[in-house]
């Protein structure tokens, strides 16, 4: 497992630069314009332009029309950004249980101890899928 950087401002700001740099290149490959990637996309040229120069960030939708459009892992894009992916945002929002037991985690071990937690959790679930 690779470890990551903590996220900071810094880190976050490279990662919004390497996305759109990805987005460049994905687009010019195709020999799509800004204006017809944003027709595919449902979205203006000048936003898309935004997320190329690493201004914005890019909005959920426009992620996973980007994995669609191209045939792409939506959770790799959201893995580039440093972002939580929405399914994964949405599954902590509505399941009070998983709420509970991540806050009682948080506030009962140390850093090292979380992360152990964490990788147990981790292995337990790659045996199931099994």
């Amino acid at each position: 497992m690779t470890k990551k950087a903590p996220v900071s401002l810094e880190n976050e700001s490279q990662a919004l630069k390497e996305f759109g740099e990805y987005l460049y290149q994905l687009r010019t490959k195709r020999g799509l314009s800004l204006l017809k990637l944003g027709a595919h996309l449902g979205t203006h040229a000048g936003y898309l332009s935004q997320v190329e120069r690493g201004l914005v960030p890019p909005h959920d939708e426009l992620v996973q029309g980007i994995a669609e459009f191209f045939g792409l892992d939506e959770n790799d894009l959201y893995e580039m950004l440093q972002i939580v992916p929405l399914s994964v945002r949405q599954e902590i929002e509505q399941n009070v249980l998983l709420q509970r037991t991540l806050r009682e985690i948080n506030q009962s071990f140390s850093q090292k101890r979380k992360q152990e937690l964490y990788q147990e959790f981790y292995n337990v679930f790659q045996n199931a899928k099994k």
